[in-house]
């Protein structure tokens, strides 16, 4: 059987590594690469985008990375938006982490004059009252549905990509 990195290391921070590789893949300059990937990487920014802010936008630069201050993962796209996505699979939130998340993204985005769209991300189980109480602090939750049905549109031939999808 060929390995498969998600089968080996199936931790959060391998997640959030997928995620954060393929938020970087939505920046044009990717697309000379691979651009059935390029494509996948812009429509998953744009269903971001969209759980906070319904444009029609046009992605024209990218940066994201991990762990920027305990922030799972972060993006800034286009010098607008700032995301930042809390990403659990089988914990939930604690400590009043997304407070205080949500606050430290709001002084980048006041300092950058960025719109802030915050995410958690919820790949496991979690009770709907907590889901719930998570989108009233100002979170759009995805779960692991609506992330598989926006990543299944990608139909080429990246092996890191397939073997998660």
């Amino acid at each position: 059987m060929k390995p498969n990195i998600f089968e080996i290391s199936t931790k959060e921070l391998t997640q959030d590594g997928f995620i954060t590789w393929l938020l970087k893949w939505a920046d044009p300059s990717n697309k000379i690469y691979d651009e059935k990937l390029n494509q996948c990487a812009i429509a998953f920014v744009k269903f971001i985008i969209n759980k906070q802010f319904k444009e029609n936008i046009k992605i024209t630069s990218i940066e994201a990375g991990r762990q920027r201050e305990k922030i799972d993962i972060w993006a800034d796209v286009n010098e607008k938006y700032l995301i930042i996505i809390e990403d659990k699979i089988s914990a939930s939130e604690h400590s009043d982490q997304l407070k205080r998340y949500k606050k430290i993204a709001s002084k980048w985005c006041k300092k950058d004059n960025r719109e802030l769209i915050c995410i958690y991300l919820k790949t496991g189980t979690e009770a709907k009252a907590s889901l719930k109480a998570i989108s009233e602090k100002g979170f759009s939750v995805i779960d692991r549905s609506e992330l598989l049905t926006c990543l299944k549109r990608y139909d080429g031939k990246n092996d890191i990509y397939n073997r998660l999808v």
